[in-house]
């Protein structure tokens, strides 16, 4: 059972930088349960569309992240510069 409730969720859309793949953001994603941003790095693209330190990324371009691994999680990530993709976060009050 996961110990948080995920009602609703915040959107945000990063545009991906003209360096491929690059957000600007370090990821955890763990064994079981949804992946969570470790660190946002100032002026980078995650940044700029409002994502912070310990969101909890729920879908990525609407696809549910739950159970993915690290790579499944960077193939959803376009590294098509300029491309926009839509997370939707949990965030603790």
């Amino acid at each position: 059972s996961h110990a948080m409730t995920l009602k609703g969720g915040i959107e945000a859309t990063v545009v991906t930088p003209v360096e491929p793949g690059i957000v600007g953001m370090d990821i955890i994603v763990p064994k079981q349960g949804y992946p969570v941003i470790k660190q946002v790095f100032s002026d980078a693209p995650a940044s700029q569309a409002g994502l912070q330190q310990g969101d909890v990324i729920v879908k990525i371009d609407g696809r549910l992240s739950l159970g993915k691994t690290a790579q499944e999680i960077d193939v959803a990530i376009p590294d098509i510069p300029g491309t926009p993709v839509t997370f939707t976060v949990q965030r603790r009050e």
